[in-house]
């Protein structure tokens, strides 16, 4: 199979499953707050990100230890943020980010 091939499988792959960005995108559709703008950046980082994919930034990233660090350590911080966020909504009912 060729890796063009390869590659549009793959990216078709993530595109049909419901991971964290479609179930936002859902989210502020129901809320009616501003889905085709969080629609559309959500598009555009995702062609960013294929696109650096695309032409071996990772291989960078994986070469630069103290770069791969940073943003493996940015990484946690977002996601342990946005768990306590998202868990504190679930406890008070708040559906913000900010309340």
């Amino acid at each position: 199979m060729g890796i063009f091939l390869k590659g549009f499988l793959l990216s078709l792959s993530l595109i049909v499953a419901i991971g964290a960005q479609n179930a936002f995108i859902i989210k502020q559709g129901i809320t009616r707050n501003y889905v085709f703008v969080v629609s559309g950046i959500c598009f555009i980082c995702d062609v960013i990100l294929m696109g650096l994919g695309i032409f071996g930034v990772g291989e960078f990233l994986a070469k630069n230890k103290v770069l791969n660090l940073l943003i493996a350590s940015a990484g946690i911080l977002f996601v342990v943020y946005y768990g306590f966020i998202s868990l504190k909504s679930a406890f008070f009912q708040n559906y913000g980010f900010y309340g």
